[in-house]
């Protein structure tokens, strides 16, 4: 998702020893989830992304979810003081190309079908 690798990129620009969840988690590499699927038997194997896009209206409906506390960004966030919160939030917003209002962000989902 184009918006977690935002994130993770504005992450380690501020902690170069923040961790990259590209490089750690599971089935978001291209081919991962159809090599599963191989190794668990299934046979004539297909795989791709389905692609889609991400609406938010505006940077605060962006930035939200990251306040949650959910998954590996939000505990990321969550660990950080208010100081290095806000310049994540700033960096991030840069990146974006300071939106000023709705944008939307491309988004993959990997995918993989078999037969038994």
């Amino acid at each position: 998702m184009r918006m977690l690798r935002l994130f993770w990129d504005a992450a380690r620009a501020l902690d170069p020893s923040a961790p990259d969840e590209a490089v750690t988690r599971r089935f978001g590499r291209e081919g991962e989830i159809a090599e599963l699927f191989g190794r668990a038997g299934l046979k004539d194997l297909a795989s791709g992304a389905l692609e889609v896009e991400s609406s938010y209206a505006d940077f605060d409906d962006f930035w939200a979810p990251f306040l949650t506390s959910t998954g590996p960004a939000g505990s990321y966030v969550d660990a950080l003081d208010s100081g290095r919160r806000r310049r994540l939030s700033d960096d991030l917003y840069s990146r974006l190309g300071s939106p000023s209002g709705a944008f939307t962000l491309p988004a993959s989902a990997w995918y993989a079908t078999g037969r038994v």
